[in-house]
């Protein structure tokens, strides 16, 4: 293979990195802000971790 070649292989692999990882950072942004709509929704910090155990883990829920 020439260089000419190399280098546009080279670019397009970084090019398709660097757009899955903008991708992962989107959606870890909308997850982050379900999260923060839920913290807001709440009346207290007892009913918060109440609501945030109830949601993330039923079972510790039990012994709280």
């Amino acid at each position: 293979m020439n260089t000419e070649k190399l280098i546009t292989i080279a670019g397009v692999t970084i090019i398709i990195i660097i757009a899955l990882h903008l991708k992962n950072q989107v959606k870890k942004r909308k997850k982050m802000r379900s999260w923060i709509g839920r913290r807001q929704q709440g009346r207290g910090l007892l009913n918060m971790l109440e609501t945030e155990l109830l949601s993330e883990d039923p079972l510790l829920i039990e012994t709280f």
